[in-house]
């Protein structure tokens, strides 16, 4: 029997690691208020968000609530640090707004956000605040 050398226990390792990422599914619940947003968003508004990401089968479901702010218009995941404005990634949905729903992704996008929530954030858009109106970090 052959021995395994460190460099092949720390490849398996690895490949669990991914393997673990992509096969198991992660939720994220977090507040969102317009003051995590940049630039600011509305300051009287406040909501949650359920993010759902299941890697290996590229969909990510989300559950949003809102209230203080007007219509919203649009919910996007976005890449980005605590602070910072990124680009979007996932939308959730543009239009008439949705509380709740499922949208495609590719696998290895939902494996990079699980790998790194806290790179990302979801947030609402409105017409007032079309940049956004409420935000949260996954």
């Amino acid at each position: 029997m052959k021995k395994l050398t460190i460099f092949s226990l720390a490849a398996l390792a690895a490949l669990l690691v991914a393997a673990s990422t992509l096969a198991a599914e992660h939720t994220y619940t977090v507040s969102m208020s317009g003051k995590q947003e940049t630039p600011k968003g509305d300051p009287d508004g406040k909501g949650t968000a359920k993010i759902k990401i299941e890697a290996s089968k590229g969909e990510l479901c989300y559950r949003l609530t809102w209230s203080g702010i007007g219509t919203p218009t649009a919910s996007h995941i976005h890449s980005g640090k605590r602070g910072k404005a990124g680009p979007v990634l996932i939308p959730l949905f543009g239009g008439a707004p949705k509380h709740t729903g499922c949208v495609k992704a590719s696998k290895s996008l939902l494996a990079k956000i699980v790998k790194n929530p806290a790179g990302y954030y979801v947030n609402v858009h409105n017409a007032k605040y079309p940049g956004g109106a409420l935000r949260a970090q996954l």
